[in-house]
Parts: C-alpha cells; structure tokens; sequence
C-alpha cells in the first residue's frame, strides 16, 4: 500500500490557503502556466468530496464487519455443539467425525469447519438430528449465511480501497499543485515584501507556521476479533503519537511515536475495554491530546 506524499489534514490545510492567497493577490499576481483560483479550489474541494465517499464506504464496511462476525459466532457456536454431540454419537474409529476440530481461530477456518462437519454429517446420517431443529439443512444455511457475509465484507472492503486510492491520486494532485504554486509565487516576491511575507504563510512540510490542531479520531471499531483499528485527522499533523490504556491497566502507555499515516490498525490485543488517544505533531510543536475514545475487543472465539 502506497502513502500520501504528506498527510491527508496537511495537504488541505495547505491546498485551501494556497487558494484563499492565490485568490487574494490575483489582481497582482497570476503565475505562470498555472491553473485559475476557481478550477485549483474545485480540486481542493474534490479532496474533501472523496475522503467523505471514503468514509461512508468505510461506515458500510464497518456495518458488513458487524454482520459477519454475528454470523461467525452462531455458526461456531452451532459446530462446537454439533462436535461435542456426535463424538459421542458416531464414536466408532471409523468414524468422519473423529478428526474434525471446530477451529474459531479465524473468520476462514471457522467456515472450513463448517464445511467439513457437512461433509462428516452427510456421510455418517444426513438425517441425523442432534437437538430440537438442528438439521442437516439448518446448519448447511448457517455455513451459506457466513460464506455470503464473507463475501459482502470482502467487497466492501475492496469498493473502499478504490475510493481509497482516488482519494490519494486527488490528494497528491492537490499537493504537487500547491508545491508548484508555492515555489513559483516565493521566486516572484521576496520574503521581505508584504505580498512574498503572505505567501510564505502557507503552510509546508517544511515549514508549517502553527502547530497542528486538535486530532479527532472519525474511526475506532474493532474490525475482527483481538484487533483495533483507528483513522484520524489533524490540521497541519505530519507525524503522530497514539497513546493506549489497555484493559486493567492504570494509565495510558504511548504505544506508536511519530506515526506518518493518519490511521493505525493494532494485532493480537487482549480482549476488554481499550481507551486510546492521540496527539498530532509538526516541526512547530505538539497540537491538543485528542477526547479519549473506548474501542471493545472481543477474544478470538475458540472450540
């Protein structure tokens, strides 16, 4: 996965006061091949226009998450029962029962075991009955209702990453058009003049002016069992630091320091109640701590 050439908060920041400045010195100053204040502010806007599809693609992956993983947990919960009933029922050493495991360590063994406790019920008694409504065909809808949401969630996540790279491929034209702009208008006046002053307070990588604004957190979910992950914005943040106060803990810990993407996806955490928070950063200084944000982490179902 590639990066942004800067930061998402930082590319707007900078694309809409290089218009704001643009515009406001046009009676004196047009630069030289470059593009009209309104068609650079349309491409300023289209950034903002695709990072909200963005989210709303990232709210109805988030919603498929949701639905698959309530799916998963009926259909693990209905293998470990039917498991735990025919062991005792087939307990023959021939039996196809015998080496199937109900394994809940993901989302895809979780249906491959479905798939195989299928097979073992069709070739042992298809009409077999382990508890009051408990089919052969119940549980194959089960294992179908699962593979289906398996299915929707991977194509929501694949829609997202699509908008996903529009938003770079608009944010770094954004980017690039305000360096070209920049670098041309800071040639044309010096930095003593009042209008080479006014350019030079648009903000760059390399010299930002102000400290970032507060960081806001417009995702925080749990996506899978044991797994966090947060997206955020900050204006003129270039690097970030994300703090945790894991379950039990007394305080929060600084888990990632100078961070360079606006979003974090965290492994392998212990199941409970995680508080996080986060700060942005810049050659200025430190911007605000973010509000605190309460992200519930389910253990990964096991037999």
């Amino acid at each position: 996965m590639r990066n942004m050439k800067a930061s998402l908060p930082l590319i707007k920041d900078r694309g809409q006061k290089t218009f704001v400045i643009m515009n406001q010195i046009l009676p004196i100053y047009t630069a030289p091949d470059f593009i009209s204040p309104n068609n650079f502010n349309d491409l300023v806007l289209g950034v903002t226009t695709q990072e909200n599809l963005l989210g709303m693609k990232e709210s109805a992956q988030s919603a498929t998450v949701d639905l698959l993983e309530a799916s998963l947990a009926s259909l693990h919960a209905e293998s470990v029962y039917t498991l735990t009933v025919a062991r005792v029922k087939f307990s023959g050493k021939s039996s196809k029962w015998r080496k199937v495991k109900a394994d809940g360590s993901s989302r895809e063994r979780i249906i491959a075991t479905g798939n195989k406790i299928i097979m073992a019920w069709a070739n042992s008694d298809p009409l077999w009955v382990p508890g009051v409504g408990k089919t052969l065909g119940a549980f194959q809808g089960l294992v179908a209702a699962a593979v289906l949401k398996q299915q929707a969630f991977e194509t929501a996540v694949g829609v997202a990453d699509g908008e996903r790279g529009i938003l770079w491929d608009k944010a770094d034209n954004v980017w690039d058009l305000s360096v070209q702009w920049y670098e041309v208008a800071t040639a044309a006046f010096e930095a003593d003049t009042p209008t080479g002053y006014l350019i030079r307070t648009i903000p760059t990588t390399y010299n930002p002016n102000e400290v970032p604004g507060q960081l806001h957190f417009t995702q925080h979910f749990s996506p899978a069992p044991n797994q966090v992950k947060l997206v955020w914005e900050a204006a003129r943040g270039e690097h970030f630091n994300l703090y945790a106060k894991m379950p039990g803990a007394a305080d929060f810990t600084l888990i990632a320091a100078n961070i360079t993407q606006a979003s974090w996806m965290g492994e392998g955490l212990t199941a409970g109640e995680w508080l996080f928070k986060a700060e942005a950063k810049n050659a200025s200084g430190l911007g605000e701590m973010s509000i605190i944000v309460t992200v519930p982490v389910a253990n990964a179902m096991a037999a």
